[in-house]
């Protein structure tokens, strides 16, 4: 029996070990793979914050505020960094990093809502208080995302009807 099995048990041994060496090659090559993935994402956020901040430097410098942001907030980076972009767009960058951005993921946090749409409605307002144009529809979204009651919505309108200034000069 010795004969017959123990060269079974020897090729049966060698057959679970190549399998565990395979096992952790391919968590190896999965582990690399996500890395890279990342590290093309990141490069992805930085060309396109290139042409908005003008330049590399400038939009490495937001990539990394976001990051250090990403960091402290249950958001991923690429969310904030779709919201970042959105309110450089609609807010002209009054809106779009530090401060500003963190109540917009306070509020997307409280609202339920994505980060993205509470900054694409956030931007959409900024932009109608600060041009003169017409805030309704942005009013309404905020309103309805809970995010201004409606005694406040009235009062916006009102003042933008009234031509009042909401931008410091």
């Amino acid at each position: 029996l010795a004969k017959v099995f123990g060269p079974i048990a020897l090729i049966s041994g060698a057959m679970i070990g190549l399998i565990g060496t395979m096992k952790l090659l391919i968590g190896r090559t999965e582990m690399l793979a996500k890395g890279m993935n990342k590290l093309r994402q990141l490069e992805t956020l930085k060309t396109q914050f290139q042409p908005l901040l003008g330049g590399a430097a400038s939009a490495q410098a937001r990539l990394d505020e976001l990051y250090q942001f990403a960091a402290t907030t249950p958001f991923q980076l690429t969310e904030i960094a779709e919201a970042s972009k959105t309110l450089e767009v609609l807010s002209q960058g009054a809106i779009s990093t530090g401060e500003s951005l963190r109540m917009v993921g306070d509020a997307a946090a409280v609202s339920g809502q994505s980060m993205q749409t509470v900054a694409f409605w956030t931007g959409r307002l900024y932009d109608g208080l600060k041009s003169g144009r017409p805030i309704g529809e942005a009013a309404g979204r905020m309103q309805e995302m809970g995010l201004i009651s409606g005694e406040v919505r009235r009062k916006m309108e009102a003042s933008t009807k009234a031509g009042d200034s909401f931008v410091e000069t």
